[in-house]
């Protein structure tokens, strides 16, 4: 989410603030914070659901009608045209391109449905690992499983905090902001094929 695709994230929190009639700052503070402790399965959606409603006072907004938000959010998320085939031009070239998300069991199984990791091999998943980033913990275990050095290695997000983790083992990183702009990166570091 904010690569690959728009991020569900400030999806979510927008439609939340409409739904309790709260302002977008408040709604993604706390919509934010939940999430986190859901991407690390630390946290149900029925848990996150009653956390929303002593927050946000608002008894006229049911469960169902907040399902149906997420369910709509996940299920018209498309992946960007032009970083699926950047992907492809890399692997193309003979490069590993796993994916390290942090994402709730049930995003992800959208995600598998829509056919939205179909481009990565592995898939590092911070509800299946039980971490998240910006923790080192997840790159970590993402090394280990690669089998791969960190300065073999170039991450890719959109959130600063998160390269952070990465950069603390000695992972090279980029920090996304559009297409071109990671094109122009990514020859920077000499990738073959973009």
């Amino acid at each position: 989410y904010g690569v690959m695709c728009p991020r569900i994230a400030s999806l979510i929190a927008s439609g939340t603030a409409k739904q309790f009639g709260i302002t977008n700052e408040k709604s993604m503070e706390v919509v934010d914070y939940l999430l986190d402790m859901m991407d690390e399965n630390k946290l149900t959606f029925y848990e996150y659901w009653k956390i929303l409603k002593l927050k946000f006072k608002n008894e006229k907004v049911k469960l169902s009608d907040h399902r149906k938000l997420w369910e709509d959010s996940l299920l018209h998320l498309e992946l960007w045209s032009e970083m699926a085939v950047l992907v492809k031009k890399i692997k193309k070239a003979g490069y590993k391109v796993p994916l390290l998300s942090n994402v709730l069991r049930k995003m992800a199984i959208y995600n598998r449905i829509k056919g939205r990791y179909r481009l990565f091999r592995p898939l590092f998943l911070s509800y299946e690992i039980g971490t998240r980033k910006p923790f080192p913990t997840i790159f970590k275990h993402a090394l280990k499983k690669l089998k791969v050095k960190p300065e073999e290695c170039l991450f890719i997000d959109d959130q600063i905090s998160y390269l952070e983790g990465a950069k603390s083992l000695g992972i090279k990183t980029i920090l996304f902001k559009n297409h071109s702009q990671l094109v122009r990166d990514l020859k920077r570091f000499d990738v073959r094929g973009v």
